[in-house]
C-alpha cells in the first residue's frame, strides 16, 4: 500500500502493461467476491484447447481496460476545441465504469449469446444493477463502508446506456467500449500477448484519440490531423493497423476452427440441456449467473451424464470433434447464407438445428449422434463492423468514417474480411477420415435445402 495523491492506493503487477494504481473505493471493489469470480472466468474461453497460454482472465482484461481508459483521459490535448474538461469526479466514475464494464460476465458468454445465440442475451440494465448492488453489499460486509448511491447511479448510467449517443456525454462510454477505446487497446495486445501472435499496435495511437464535438455531443473522434492541421498519413496508418490487429485475432484466434470444434461440444451440450432436461432460459441463467467455467462445464456433465453421448465430458478431456465441412461465403450465395443460419442458430430453432444434424446422419448412414452442425448467427459481426468519427479538417465538425474516402476505402477493405469470416461447420464425433468423407458427401446438400 502507498499514498496516492490524498487517499490510499493499491497497486497490482500486470504482465501486459506493467503497474496499475487504484483508489482506496477501486481497491474495495477489486477485493470484493464478485469482481474476483472473473478470475474464475477465461478472457478466450474454449481458446485454451488450442493456444496453451490463452488462461488470461476477464480479471485481468477488466483491470487493463481501467489501465488503457486511463491513459487515454491523462492524454494531452483530449479535449478538443471548446470542449470542457472532465471534473475529478467525472473522471472517477468513467473509470469506475471501466473497471465494472465486464462485471456481467458469465462463462462463455460470448460463444453462447452472440457468436450462435444459443441462448438469448441476458438484459443488460438488471444484470449490471444486480451485480452492482451485489458489490455494493460486500464492500459494506468487508470493509464497512459504502460504494456511495450517487457514483452507483452515475457509473450504472453509463453501463446501462444501449447506445452511447444517448448519453448527454456520448465519450463516457465510447471511451470504454467501442472501435476506438480501453477495451479495444486493451483485449488487441492481451490477446496477442497470451497466444503468441506477434501484433501489436503502436502506441502513437493514443495521439489521434480526442474528444470533440459532433451533433452537439462530446464524442470519441479520430483525429488524423497533424499539429499544423494537415492530414497525417501515418495516423491513418495507425488506426488501420488498430483494427487489422482485431480482424487478425478474429481469423487466428477467435473463429479458428479447431477452437470452434470445442465451442460445437459446449454448443451442443447446452442446447441438449435445454431439450431433453427442459431447463429454460431463465433457470439456466439463474443457475450459472455465479459459475466459474470449471463449474459451468461440470454442471453440463452432471446433468448430461445419462445421455448416450455427453458432449460436455468429451469437452472436458479435449476430445475434439473431427471437422467434415465447412461452408464459407463463396460457397453458398446470400440467400442460402441466411436460410442456413436462420436453420441452424439462434435460440429459437433448437429443433430445426437437430433435424438438420439428424438428416445429414441419415444421408450419411452414421448414428445422429456423430453430427454437429455450429454455425455462426448472421448477427455475430455486428459489433466488429468499425464505426467512428474522424476529424480531417481542423475548421470542420468531425465526420462518420464515411464521410472521407481514403479512410473509408482502408478500413472497409477490413471490413469486407470480416464479413467473410462467417461459417457454418460440421463436425464428426466419430474422427476417422471414411465417416467425415460420408459427410462431406451430402452436408452442402442437406444444408442449401433446409426449409
Amino acid at each position: 500500500m502507498q499514498k496516492g495523491g490524498d487517499e490510499t492506493a493499491m497497486r497490482i503487477r500486470d504482465a501486459v502493461v506493467g503497474d496499475i494504481w487504484f483508489s482506496e473505493l477501486e481497491e474495495h471493489i477489486i477485493k470484493t467476491p464478485t469482481f474476483q469470480r472473473l478470475h474464475r472466468i477465461k478472457q478466450l474461453g474454449n481458446t485454451f484447447h488450442v493456444y496453451p497460454g490463452a488462461m488470461h482472465t476477464r480479471f485481468e482484461h477488466s483491470l487493463g481496460v481501467y489501465y488503457q481508459v486511463e491513459r487515454i483521459l491523462k492524454k494531452r490535448d483530449l479535449y478538443y476545441g471548446e470542449i470542457a474538461k472532465d471534473s475529478a469526479d467525472d473522471i472517477q466514475i468513467i473509470k469506475l465504469a471501466a473497471l465494472l464494464h465486464d462485471i456481467v460476465h458469465t462463462p462463455f458468454r460470448h460463444t453462447l449469446d452472440r457468436d450462435t445465440q444459443v441462448i438469448k442475451e441476458p438484459k443488460r440494465k438488471m444484470e449490471y444493477t444486480y451485480r452492482i448492488e451485489q458489490i455494493s453489499s460486500e464492500i459494506k460486509s468487508l470493509f464497512s463502508e459504502d460504494f456511495p448511491q450517487e457514483q452507483k447511479t452515475r457509473v450504472l448510467k453509463i453501463l446501462n446506456s444501449a447506445k452511447a449517443a444517448n448519453l448527454a456525454k456520448p465519450y463516457h462510454k465510447q471511451i470504454i467500449e467501442d472501435t476506438l477505446s480501453g477495451d479495444l487497446l486493451d483485449y488487441t495486445v492481451r490477446d496477442c500477448y497470451y497466444t503468441g501472435l506477434h501484433r501489436e499496435w503502436d502506441p502513437r495511437i493514443y495521439d489521434h484519440i480526442i474528444i470533440a464535438n459532433y451533433n452537439k455531443k462530446p464524442h470519441i473522434v479520430a483525429s488524423i490531423i497533424d499539429e499544423d492541421g494537415k492530414i497525417a498519413q501515418s495516423a491513418i496508418t495507425e488506426i488501420r493497423n488498430l483494427i487489422d490487429i482485431r480482424y487478425t485475432l478474429n481469423e487466428r484466434v477467435y473463429f479458428y476452427a479447431a477452437k470452434i470444434a470445442a465451442d460445437s461440444l459446449l454448443i451442443k451440450a447446452v442446447r441438449n440441456l435445454f431439450t431433453t432436461r427442459n431447463v429454460s432460459q431463465d433457470q439456466f441463467m439463474e443457475r450459472t449467473r455465479d459459475m466459474s467455467d470449471e463449474e459451468f462445464i461440470n454442471y453440463l456433465v452432471e446433468n448430461l451424464r445419462n445421455d448416450q453421448l455427453n458432449y460436455a465430458q468429451l469437452l472436458k478431456d479435449r476430445r475434439l470433434p473431427a471437422l467434415a465441412v465447412e461452408l464459407k461465403p463463396g460457397d453458398i450465395d446470400d440467400d442460402e447464407k441466411e436460410n442456413i443460419a436462420k436453420n441452424c442458430s439462434g435460440y429459437h430453432c433448437y429443433n430445426k438445428w437437430l433435424n438438420a444434424e439428424t438428416k445429414i446422419a441419415k444421408e450419411a448412414h452414421i448414428a445422429p449422434e456423430n453430427v454437429i452442425i455450429y454455425c455462426h448467427h448472421l448477427e455475430m459481426q455486428a459489433k466488429k463492423k468499425p464505426g467512428f468519427l474522424i476529424l480531417y479538417d481542423k475548421n470542420k465538425e468531425p465526420c462518420p468514417i464515411g464521410g472521407y474516402p481514403e479512410v473509408k476505402t482502408e478500413i472497409e477493405q477490413i471490413a469486407e474480411k470480416q464479413e467473410k469470416l462467417w461459417r457454418c461447420y460440421v463436425f464428426s464425433i466419430d474422427r476417422s477420415k471414411s465417416t467425415c468423407d460420408r459427410i462431406k458427401e451430402v452436408a452442402k446438400d442437406v444444408l442449401i435445402s433446409l426449409t
